[in-house]
């Protein structure tokens, strides 16, 4: 993920025909920090969560898209599709954030 202002850019593709109409996307954001070894591996635990605001998303879609939510919060956020590209910006990450991109 690119905090700096540049779109974070992927691929939003249903797995299933099944579940065609809704795709879940996650962003994941921590900063590990080498603490030593265990057993000859590295140690890194997650010691502070920095939280990203307002990150600029785009996905290349395959389907006209219906709404885009946060889950499992169920805020609805503002879309605006160019081509087959999606973009929303997510408002908040910290740590671990799910959107929910439902298809018409």
């Amino acid at each position: 993920m690119q905090a700096s202002g540049s779109p974070l850019l992927g691929q939003c593709q249903p797995k299933s025909s099944a579940c065609r109409s809704i795709a879940q996307q996650k962003g994941l954001h921590a900063t590990a920090a080498l603490r030593g070894n265990l057993g000859g591996s590295a140690i890194q635990p997650i010691q502070d969560l920095v939280t990203l605001k307002d990150v600029e998303v785009a996905l290349v879609l395959q389907s006209p898209v219906r709404e885009v939510d946060l889950v499992p919060e169920g805020e609805a956020l503002l879309f605006e599709v160019e081509g087959d590209i999606l973009h929303f910006v997510v408002p908040r990450l910290a740590g671990h954030q799910m959107v929910e991109v439902r298809y018409k």
